[in-house]
């Protein structure tokens, strides 16, 4: 094999590599999602209504004291978040100021709630939308929205 030869491998290996290596780039997943932060209120409204709440209305606010560890019927709640991409894990035994939101639907009535749970930093950390009579609950955020 000649020159030529060599020469065409070497091109030829170069290119297969490339390829093989842009492939699995694109391939693995970003495992570190954008933090949302809301810091006022209007912020809150604007995230509740991209997520499809209508017309939020603040109801409640409170600080809230989170467990240590994600056990019992946090268990289920802390897995929620986890599938929605919120980092609540990390903020396991802190303090967190919870916003509940109700809305107003094509009816004029809405018994749903809407919970946010906001870090230290206003970071957002877990959201649930759930109705206060029958239990029922739904994520209220997914990954994929993340910008």
């Amino acid at each position: 094999m000649g020159r030529r030869g060599v020469l065409i491998l070497g091109i030829l290996g170069f290119a297969l590599g490339s390829i093989w290596l842009c492939r699995l780039v694109s391939l693995q997943k970003d495992t570190e999602p954008v933090p949302i932060v809301l810091a006022d209120g209007t912020a809150r409204a604007a995230f509740l209504e991209a997520q499809g709440v209508p017309e939020p209305v603040c109801i409640a606010t409170e600080t809230v004291r989170l467990p240590g560890t994600a056990e019992g019927a946090y268990q289920e709640y802390a897995a929620m978040q986890d599938s929605q991409g919120l980092p609540l894990m990390t903020h396991l035994g802190e303090s967190a100021t919870r916003y509940t939101f109700t809305s107003q639907e094509d009816n004029g009535v809405d018994t749903w709630r809407t919970e946010l749970l906001l870090s230290d930093t206003d970071q957002l950390i877990g959201a649930i939308r759930y109705d206060p009579i029958t239990r029922d609950t739904q994520t209220l955020y997914t990954v994929s929205d993340n910008p």
